[in-house]
């Protein structure tokens, strides 16, 4: 009778205990799903953190586990074998070749194109200053056949550019030519004066070009030794000239040193008699 008054306490306890569990259900609010979540995986993460802290306490550092080892299956990195790295190392080094003879390439076509568009700048320049000359020839060409023309109306003038040129350059030779001439009978002219002084100096009649010249040449090195003699002879004027103003000026200046020294010691010597005298009277007693 005794366990079964006991069961039956048992039970209306666990019956009062449930309808107060019950009514404690009944009177707390419900709260969104969102926010029901959230407070889920706050207290999930709460557990994880203590369950770590825990472990890392209790465990001595030789046994405690790697912690990239325990974190890598739950983010999902796979572990990389020793070959595998050395592949990858090969592959980046290969990678870094081939980009570095990309970039050589890319530079060495860029250089490419600079010297292209500078070599074409400097054939265009050229071509410009070629075609412009011609264009000058061809227009001094067309004025001097007009002038042809005018000067010599007989003239046939079915020539060729070729033909003209040529004829242009054998009137600048003849230009050039008499010019030459003249100043060649100019020189000539000049050179009487001379020729005829040296015959009379000479007392002859005819005198060779080589003779001459040999005269002339001796005559030109009389004149510059002459000047340079005369060069010579001022320069050691002025140096003897020098010479005797500094000798004047050393003699002024010792007549100056020697007055002053003389009236120094007269001076001196005056003063000293001066103080003799004066030492007598005192001592004679006449002061």
């Amino acid at each position: 009778m005794g366990d079964m008054d006991e069961e039956g306490e048992a039970c209306s306890m666990n019956s009062s205990a449930t309808e107060a569990a019950v009514k404690d259900e009944a009177t707390v609010p419900q709260l969104p799903e969102h926010q029901a979540q959230h407070s889920a995986d706050n207290q999930n993460v709460s557990v994880h953190e203590d369950m770590s802290s825990v472990q890392a306490v209790n465990n001595t550092p030789a046994e405690r586990p790697n912690l990239e080892q325990q974190q890598a299956p739950l983010l999902g990195i796979k572990k990389v074998s020793r070959t595998e790295t050395l592949a990858l190392r090969l592959q980046l080094a290969y990678r870094c070749r081939l980009g570095r003879r990309k970039l050589w390439r890319l530079r060495k076509l860029k250089v490419f194109r600079l010297e292209t568009v500078a070599a074409i700048t400097l054939q265009c320049f050229f071509r410009v200053k070629f075609a412009q000359k011609a264009a000058t020839r061809k227009r001094a060409l067309r004025h001097y056949k007009r002038f042809m023309l005018t000067t010599k109306p007989n003239l046939k003038m079915g020539w060729s550019d070729t033909e003209m040129e040529s004829l242009a350059a054998i009137m600048m030779q003849a230009a050039w030519r008499r010019r030459q001439a003249y100043f060649a009978r100019k020189r000539a002219a000049n050179k009487q004066p001379f020729l005829k002084r040296m015959k009379t100096k000479l007392g002859v009649k005819t005198v060779d070009d080589v003779e001459l010249l040999a005269h002339a040449a001796t005559f030109i090195q009389c004149k510059y030794r002459q000047r340079m003699a005369y060069f010579e002879r001022k320069r050691r004027a002025e140096k003897f000239a020098f010479a005797r103003q500094s000798a004047a000026a050393t003699k002024v200046q010792a007549l100056w040193r020697g007055g002053h020294t003389r009236a120094e010691v007269k001076k001196e010597k005056t003063g000293a008699k001066l103080r003799r005298l004066a030492f007598f009277f005192t001592n004679a007693g006449i002061a």
